[in-house]
């Protein structure tokens, strides 16, 4: 509220005020957990799905296609079991990188849970384009990972749904 002087000019201003950085912070904080994953810093089961749902909306819109890949790691549970769950989040974390680097900065590389990752590729991509993502991506999650001293070879499973071949919906692709 504006504070006046004897001459009804405006002198100051008179109000109160409080510091809501803490609580902007948390929001921040909590809105990032509902969409990304802790550990790797992906995307979300939660958020990939809902940025599929509008894909697929796109895609049907325009007449388009798109692919989703499917990985999932080989073996993951013998490197957790024998070496631990910071040993098995080390690993996951070192190829959520990989993955993200293997793709192109406009295809989405999401974690859904445990050691299932996927990656929507839009743009029309051809079979032949596939093969060399798909190509691409078993060499990164290939290439030796050296955790607690131990080198290891990790591979993976790769399943290509492509839409709208393989199917139109959210699931289906995901199958």
């Amino acid at each position: 509220m504006a504070a006046l002087d004897h001459q009804h000019q405006v002198a100051g201003y008179r109000g109160v005020g409080r510091d809501v950085t803490q609580s902007t912070m948390a929001e921040q904080r909590a809105h990032a957990l509902a969409r990304y994953d802790s550990l790797t810093g992906l995307p979300n089961r939660n958020m990939f799905l809902g940025e599929l749902d509008r894909t697929i909306a796109r895609a049907r819109r325009l007449a388009a296609s798109f692919a989703v890949c499917f990985i999932d790691l080989d073996r993951f549970k013998i490197i957790n079991d024998t070496l631990g769950h910071g040993a098995g989040d080390e690993l996951l974390r070192t190829m959520a990188t990989r993955l993200r680097d293997a793709v192109r900065d406009s295809d989405l590389v999401a974690r859904l849970g445990g050691d299932e990752f996927v990656v929507l590729l839009e743009g029309d991509p051809s079979a032949a384009d596939l093969d060399t993502i798909g190509d691409k991506l078993l060499v990164a999650i290939g290439e030796p990972l050296t955790i607690q001293g131990r080198v290891f070879l990790v591979t993976g499973s790769i399943g290509i749904g492509l839409y709208p071949r393989d199917g139109e919906d959210a699931a289906t692709l995901l199958k």
